[in-house]
């Protein structure tokens, strides 16, 4: 796979009041257009007045009120609509509603979305509303299933809308026709977040003493990991919410559900950033939905008791190790495949094995994507016969567009799709595999140019000697939060190496020293090429790198976490 390096492009002459040259440089190179814009407070958030169909959701949902309606919740079984589920049901249970649930579909026996098949099974204890979280958007049968038996239903979602919607009571979702709301990289559970903004305010002109013993900032926990944890785009507004809710994580005003969480994953609470929800908070929770119930997580982060709290997050961490030990052999399996072919030739990746977890798929097609640098699908079998994909793609391609352009002109060949511009599922009859990898094949490579196949690494070009240190580690973190949309910052360089040996099984481990200094760094590459690395013979190398705050018996210690490595 080619490589290439870049540098953020910045703007010309910055000269931004209380800010260092190096931050006014990374922030500029991700569209920060003045310090102040970097500030994000929550007074700054959109207002939810511009949702379309808020003011029909929050009517209806004070009529519930008033009326003391049964409600569930339907949410999803990843981590976005785990964190939405129990935002809903928090915040609902708090302004007074006595008769409310939640339903979160296991994936192997109901699949995605709001189904007639959900309805039938929620029939026999019917509600009188449903209101699904993070799904519901391409729900035409499960809604008109549900009005047929005279449920309402409310979608609050943030997935792409097909060619109609739902014929739901409300539609509340920044991604539909004719939303004027400003962000369009809300995760579900902001979505649901501004649902109970606006449902707050509408109570709040009946009942001030109720709607004002309620504050919005106690739901911020849930977003900011639901948020970080979806890979939606960091704008703004994804930011503010994300920064707000680490900020009451780190002060130890989150849940005890997310405080454990924390405590099993051995992170910080205090010193919590988004990476830590991203690679240690969110694989535990989609555990649950990707092995088993996705209610067990649902069911942790609700949990108010401290003890309580403490059991359930580590059946999580259990599940989780279960995890890891199932997807490790089938990376393994999925890497055997990719150097049977020659990827270098191909637009796109397909690969099916008959013993893969349908769980976890999405986790083997990121690994295979990260490798091979194309669009990749990684495909399962049910019991049924059905196979199910989750893919994963590169910049130059909206993956769900393309699935939708191969819709339209493959008809039938898929029974199921949908998702976002980097990742997205799809579900086909076992005789059409074939054929879809041919179609699939041809579609990327008519959508790609071989210039886009070529890996590129954004970096925020080199650190002077004075700038590696730790203070340039508190300054990164302190305007934060970082991750998609908004990467945390990469720098380049080039170093001499004084050591380099093999901790564990796969890192290698370096001490360098950078040109024109006499300091020394420590540097750790994860999982390097045993063909390649260590390499006695390499005395200067080529790095890609962030600077991390190595902490050990309470001592810190800068240390550079390599993201490439090449012979200078």
């Amino acid at each position: 796979m080619t490589v290439k390096i870049k540098t953020r492009q910045v703007q010309d002459n910055i000269q931004w009041a209380g800010c260092s040259d190096l931050l006014a440089r990374i922030l500029s190179a991700r569209g920060v257009a003045e310090f102040d814009d970097s500030k994000l407070m929550l007074s700054d958030l959109h207002h939810f007045d511009t949702l379309k169909d808020i003011d029909k959701a929050t009517q209806r949902l004070a009529t519930a009120l008033t009326n003391q309606e049964s409600i569930c919740i339907v949410g999803d079984y990843d981590v976005d609509g785990a964190t939405s589920t129990a935002l809903m049901m928090r915040a609902l249970a708090a302004f007074g509603y006595k008769k409310i649930r939640y339903f979160v579909p296991n994936r192997f026996a109901f699949g995605y979305g709001l189904s007639p098949k959900i309805i039938d099974h929620l029939i026999d204890d019917k509600p009188d509303l449903i209101i699904t979280v993070d799904n519901g958007i391409v729900s035409h049968d499960g809604v008109a299933h549900a009005n047929s038996h005279g449920i309402d239903v409310i979608v609050t979602d943030h997935h792409l809308a097909g060619p109609t919607l739902p014929d739901a009571i409300a539609v509340v979702n920044p991604n539909q026709p004719g939303d004027l709301f400003p962000s369009k990289h809300l995760a579900g559970v902001g979505v649901a977040f501004y649902v109970i903004a606006a449902l707050r305010a509408h109570l709040r002109k009946e009942n001030a003493k109720l709607a004002d013993a309620f504050s919005m900032s106690t739901l911020l926990d849930l977003v900011a990991i639901g948020t970080v944890a979806d890979l939606v785009p960091l704008d703004k507004n994804n930011r503010t919410l994300v920064r707000h809710g680490l900020h009451r994580i780190r002060a130890m005003k989150g849940s005890e559900g997310v405080n454990a969480l924390i405590k099993v994953a051995k992170k910080s609470i205090t010193h919590l950033v988004a990476s830590d929800i991203a690679f240690a908070i969110a694989p535990r929770l989609n555990a649950a939905g990707r092995l088993d119930d996705m209610s067990l997580g649902v069911n942790c982060l609700l949990e108010m008791d401290p003890m309580l709290a403490a059991k359930k997050s580590l059946q999580l961490d259990e599940l989780n190790q279960d995890r890891r030990a199932i997807e490790k052999e089938m990376k393994q399996q999925a890497m055997a495949m990719v150097d049977e072919i020659d990827a270098s030739n191909l637009y796109a990746v397909c690969l099916f094995h008959e013993s893969w977890h349908e769980g976890l798929i999405g986790l083997v097609a990121s690994k295979v994507k990260e490798i091979v640098n194309r669009p990749t699908l990684i495909f399962s079998k049910d019991a049924h016969g059905m196979m199910k994909a989750s893919g994963r793609s590169i910049e130059a391609l909206h993956l769900q567009k393309l699935l939708t352009v191969i819709n339209k002109d493959s008809p039938g060949l898929m029974e199921k799709f949908g998702g976002h511009a980097m990742a997205a599922g799809l579900s086909l009859k076992e005789a059409h595999f074939e054929k879809f990898q041919s179609v699939f094949q041809h579609a990327c490579k008519k959508a790609l140019s071989s210039q886009d196949l070529t890996k590129i690494i954004v970096t925020d070009g080199e650190l002077s000697p004075s700038e590696m240190q730790l203070a340039t580690v508190d300054l990164i973190d302190a305007n934060g939060p970082w991750g998609q949309g908004f990467p945390e910052p990469v720098f380049a360089g080039k170093f001499k190496v004084i050591n380099q040996y093999l901790v564990g099984q796969a890192h290698l481990k370096l001490v360098l020293e950078p040109f024109d200094s006499a300091m020394t760094v420590e540097a750790i590459c994860f999982f390097v090429n045993l063909k390649e690395w260590p390499n006695q013979s390499v005395d200067q190398v080529r790095l890609v790198y962030q600077l991390d705050d190595n902490t050990y018996m309470g001592k810190r210690k800068l240390q550079l976490i390599v993201r490439h490595i090449a012979a200078a």
